[in-house]
């Protein structure tokens, strides 16, 4: 199929124009008839079975890649580096979505919280980000000491887990 030479968002919004005429929209609003065109594609992946996810993480690095990576908004590449891992890798990030759950089931419960020391919204950031840092930790495959674990740890040294953990819980809300 030949591409037109359009800028994404004139085609993105041909795309949705063209959806609100074939469901009779009525004036919805633009916001309005993209959620709803969303809404469908799910229903459409569902129906394909089409990973829903696996296209929301290559439509994101679509996205970025044609957009510029967005390293300008992060103080250091570490953090950058592993808050995409975390975000843009499906079985990642639906890993982080269930540890999230444990985690926010038992803030209630954590002793800072019953003394007033965190609100609990704070536990579950604190221990969110202190999970992530233990489990990528436990994971590095290096083990022995050597030039490259010496960088490798370095580098996890230098990861913000706290700006990891809340990019995270952002895209959760």
């Amino acid at each position: 199929m030949k591409k037109l030479n359009r800028h994404p968002d004139e085609s993105a919004q041909i795309a949705v124009d063209a959806y609100a005429d074939a469901i009779e929209s009525n004036g919805q609003s633009l916001t309005e008839n993209i959620i709803d065109l969303i809404v469908d594609l799910r229903h459409l992946t569902n129906a394909r079975a089409i990973d829903w996810d696996e296209c929301l993480v290559s439509a994101s690095q679509h996205h970025r890649a044609e957009s510029g990576d967005g390293f300008d908004e992060w103080s250091d590449r570490a953090t950058y580096v592993v808050s995409r891992h975390v975000m843009e890798t499906a079985c990642v990030y639906r890993f982080w979505n269930t540890q999230l759950k444990a985690i926010q089931k038992l803030a209630p419960e954590l002793k800072q919280v019953r003394n007033k020391t965190w609100t609990e919204s704070q536990a579950v950031r604190f221990r969110l980000a202190d999970q992530m840092e233990e489990k990528f930790r436990q994971e590095l495959p290096i083990k022995k000491h050597s030039i490259h674990s010496d960088l490798l740890e370095t580098a996890f040294d230098e990861v913000d887990w706290m700006r990891v953990a809340d990019d995270f819980l952002k895209s959760i809300k």
